[in-house]
């Protein structure tokens, strides 16, 4: 590893795995405050409960309804947002405008970011799609590569 080393005399709550697969040395993690490390697998602590405070409610359902025209720079802090909150989330559903600027929205990257996410929907100008991942988590599958071509209607009709 090349990235400076942390070291924290006590625990970090509310530590969020990013990917793991079950062996490696390293974990990748999101560490709040900090960003995405990668921790030491002996040094990391799982807790069976999802790490949300007594009392609190986790959020399951969002809807992002952008109605005016951002320009690229105030959409940038998109996926760092959706990265925040994404851990709980079960249901997402992202609305850009539907003139004016056309966003790219990294739909991978929102899925990674929510590893409980069952439905996401995107409205795009000419579309609008619902995606299930209900059955690849329920066979505790990863979900593949989206290759969406969002710009063609008939191309798009056609991809599983």
């Amino acid at each position: 590893m090349n990235s400076p080393v942390l070291i924290h005399t006590s625990s970090i709550p509310f530590v969020r795995t990013i990917s793991d697969d079950g062996s490696s040395e390293w974990v990748n993690v999101l560490v709040p405050g900090i960003g995405d490390c990668q921790v030491q697998r002996c040094d990391l602590e799982i807790e069976n409960d999802v790490g949300f405070a007594q009392g609190s409610c986790p959020l399951l359902a969002l809807t992002l309804d952008f109605i005016f025209c951002l320009d690229a720079d105030e959409m940038d802090g998109l996926l760092p947002f959706i990265k925040t909150i994404g851990a709980s989330l079960k249901q997402l559903t992202l609305s850009p405008p539907r003139r004016g600027l056309i966003y790219e929205i990294d739909e991978n990257a929102i899925i990674r970011f929510c590893p409980y996410l069952q439905n996401l929907t995107i409205v795009r100008e000419l579309v609008e799609v619902e995606l299930h991942f209900s059955d690849f988590l329920a066979r505790m599958l990863p979900i593949p590569e989206l290759t969406l071509p969002w710009y063609n209607v008939a191309q798009l009709a056609r991809s599983e």
